[in-house]
C-alpha cells in the first residue's frame, strides 16, 4: 500500500514555534495538471491517499515540470518533528530546522508530505526481525529495569548483553519515544520514496532522514534503523538503478554494506577518512564485491579539506558517475558536519558548497530524494538546510535571519552566512589527482558493463 499522504501548502501560519500543520488546501479530485504541480486525491477507502495522474508518461511530464519550475515535496508534521527533536544526539535540531525554513516563508513554494509510521514488515525489509522487535520494545524494556529493584543481577546482565549485541548503547542509548522514532523516520523516507514513484514530485525532502550508519542487525553512529536503505528498496519498485551520493563527514558504511553485490545500485561516498576517525571504513580501493564490483566508489578525502578543492572533487566524480551509471532515481544525503564550526572540526565547508553540490545533482533532471544526516552545531545544520531548500524551490531568501521563535541560537551576528574554516588543507594536489584518476578508472568498467549489457538488449530486440 502507498502511504504518501500530500497537501498543497497554501500560506504559513505566523507563529513562535511550529504549532501547528501549516494552513493547506486539499486539492480537487479532478485536478490533473501535474505538471503544474496539482495532485489528483485516490478514491481509496479512506479517502487519505494522493496519487499522481497517469494522463501521459511520468518522464514526459517530469521534462515539461523542469522547463517551468520544480515540484518539491517536503516530508514534515509537527508530531514528527517533535519525535525527531527528541534524538539524543540532535536534541531539538529538527525543531530548529524547520522552524527557519517556516520563518523563511519557503513552505509556500512545496508540497508537504505528511510522515507515517512504518510496520514491522517495512522496517523487516532490509533490518532482521529480531532486531526490529527488540529496537521498538526497548524503551519498555529499559523502564522495566529501571523500576524493577527486585531485578536479578543475572536479569539485568541479560539485558545488558541484548543492548550491546544490537548496538543500544554508547552513541546509541535508548530514549524516550524512540520505537516512535523509528517507524516515522523509516515511513517518512518511504512516503518520500513513494511520491517520486508515482511522479508526484520531482524532487523530496526528507531533512530528518539520512541515517547512514545503522546495519542489518546493529543501531550505529547514532543511527537506530536505515531509512536509506529501505528508501533506495521503496525506489527500486519503481526504477531499475539508483545513485546514492553521501555527503556527510563520515562514511556511509551502512548504505554501502547493504549494497556491495549489486550491479543496481552505485554508492557514492565524500568522507573524512583518518586513523581512528569513525566508522574506520571507506578506503579508495573498497570498490564493492560480485555484481557489485566497481559500483562501490569511496572519495576519502583528509583534514582542513576547503570549499573550492571540495566542489572540483564532487563536480568531476559525480559527473563521471552519472555519465557511466545513468541512474533512473538518485539519492543525497546531506550531512553537515562537514561544515566550519562544526564539533568534529576537520573541513572547512561553508553552506554554499552543499548547496552547488546538490545543485549540480538535482540539476540532472531525475527524481531525487534529498536527505539530511549529520551535524552536531545545530544552527549551521539549520541555516544549511535553509538554504538548500531555498536553492531546490528557487526561493530568494535573505542573509539576515528572521525573528522567529529560536532566533537567538544564530547569534551574534544572525546571519544565514557562515565563515568558512582556516584550517590547513592537508589534501596535497598529487593525492587528489592520485584519487581522481583511480576513481576515473573505476568508472570506466562501469561504463563498459553498462554498454555491454545495453548491446547485449538489442541484440536480443
Amino acid at each position: 500500500m502507498d502511504h504518501f499522504n500530500i497537501e498543497m501548502v497554501n500560506s504559513v501560519v505566523d507563529s513562535d514555534r511550529l504549532s501547528s500543520q501549516p494552513n493547506t488546501r486539499s486539492i480537487n479530485i479532478n485536478d490533473i495538471r501535474t505538471d503544474d504541480c496539482l495532485i489528483k486525491r485516490s478514491r481509496s477507502v479512506d479517502n487519505a491517499f494522493l496519487e499522481a495522474s497517469s494522463c501521459e508518461s511520468t518522464s514526459r511530464k517530469r521534462r515539461q515540470r523542469h522547463n517551468n519550475h520544480r515540484c518539491v515535496g517536503y516530508v514534515y508534521s509537527m508530531a514528527y518533528a517533535d519525535v525527531a527533536a527528541l534524538l539524543p544526539s540532535n536534541y531539538d535540531r529538527s525543531l530548529l530546522v524547520h522552524s527557519l525554513i517556516e520563518a523563511y516563508d519557503i513552505w509556500n513554494r512545496v508540497i508537504i508530505i505528511s510522515p507515517y509510521a512504518a510496520t514491522d514488515d517495512e522496517l523487516a525489509a532490509f533490518h532482521s526481525s529480531d532486531f526490529v522487535e527488540f529496537m521498538l520494545q526497548a524503551e519498555k524494556y529499559d523502564e522495566n529495569v529501571k523500576q524493577n529493584t527486585k531485578s536479578t543481577s543475572d536479569e539485568e546482565s541479560s539485558y545488558e548483553e541484548l543492548l550491546s549485541d544490537y548496538g543500544l548503547e554508547h552513541d546509541c542509548p535508548v530514549f524516550k519515544g524512540l520505537g516512535e522514532y523509528i517507524r516515522l523516520v523509516v515511513g517518512s523516507t518511504i512516503a518520500a520514496a513513494q511520491a517520486l514513484n508515482k511522479g508526484a514530485v520531482d524532487v523530496v525532502i526528507h531533512w530528518d532522514g539520512g541515517r547512514h550508519h545503522a546495519k542489518k542487525s546493529s543501531a550505529q553512529g547514532f543511527c537506530y534503523v536505515n531509512d536509506i536503505v529501505i528508501g533506495i528498496i521503496e525506489l527500486r519498485k519503481k526504477f531499475d538503478k539508483i545513485l546514492y551520493i553521501d555527503l556527510d563527514l563520515h562514511h556511509g558504511d551502512g548504505v554501502e554494506s547493504a549494497f556491495l553485490y549489486s550491479d543496481k545500485i552505485l554508492t557514492l561516498s565524500f568522507h573524512h577518512y583518518a586513523v581512528g576517525f569513525y566508522p574506520g571504513t571507506g578506503k579508495l580501493n573498497d570498490i564493492g564485491h560480485g555484481l557489485g564490483l566497481y559500483h562501490t566508489i569511496n572519495v576519502p578525502l583528509k583534514r582542513g579539506l576547503n570549499g573550492s578543492l571540495f566542489r572540483r572533487i564532487f563536480s568531476q566524480v559525480t559527473k563521471q558517475t552519472f555519465e557511466a551509471f545513468r541512474p533512473d532515481a538518485i539519492i543525497i544525503q546531506c550531512g553537515c558536519d562537514g561544515l566550519a564550526g562544526d564539533p568534529s572540526r576537520e573541513w572547512n565547508l561553508d553552506i554554499d558548497n552543499f548547496g552547488k553540490c546538490v545543485r549540480q545533482v538535482v540539476e540532472w533532471n531525475k527524481p531525487t530524494l534529498v536527505l539530511g544526516g549529520g551535524g552536531y552545531n545545530h544552527a549551521n545544520v539549520a541555516r544549511c538546510n535553509a538554504y538548500i531548500t531555498s536553492l531546490l524551490t528557487n526561493t530568494p531568501i535573505s542573509e539576515d535571519i528572521p525573528e522567529h521563535k529560536y532566533f537567538e541560537e544564530y547569534g551574534p551576528d544572525f546571519s544565514l552566512l557562515i565563515d568558512p574554516g582556516n584550517q590547513q588543507d592537508t589534501n596535497d594536489e598529487d593525492y587528489i589527482v592520485s584519487i581522481l584518476s583511480t576513481i576515473e578508472k573505476y568508472l570506466e568498467t562501469v561504463r563498459s558493463k553498462r554498454e555491454s549489457y545495453h548491446q547485449r538488449d538489442i541484440s536480443k530486440s
